[in-house]
């Protein structure tokens, strides 16, 4: 899961099966873009991304991504999940039982 909260309350995700890697983590930026350029062409203007430092959102591909897309970027240093919104709604996620019928999932 891929998740994006703005100052307002908003929250902006996604689900994949897949692995999150940087493809599919630049996937869900181009579609975020999209999203935020069609509320607002100027989000640009007062918005920052703040990434966590995931190896996916160092990689060479994600720098590549971001850039060519304009999106105002940062990755904070080291902190407690505490402080992050996005880690507040994988919270409330894991809190029920998402596969109450203990289907198998996974890459095998």
């Amino acid at each position: 899961m891929f998740a994006a909260v703005d100052n307002f309350g908003g929250s902006y995700f996604a689900i994949a099966q897949d692995s999150n890697g940087s493809r599919v983590f630049c996937t869900f930026v181009q579609r975020l873009v999209l999203q935020l350029d069609s509320e607002d062409p100027d989000w640009r203007d007062d918005t920052l991304l703040v990434l966590d430092g995931a190896k996916t959102h160092r990689s060479e591909e994600t720098c590549r991504a971001l850039a060519a897309l304009r999106v105002p970027a940062m990755i904070a240093g080291p902190y407690g999940f505490d402080g992050s919104p996005a880690e507040k709604l994988f919270a409330l996620l894991k809190v029920g039982d998402l596969n109450p019928w203990r289907i198998k999932t996974g890459k095998r």
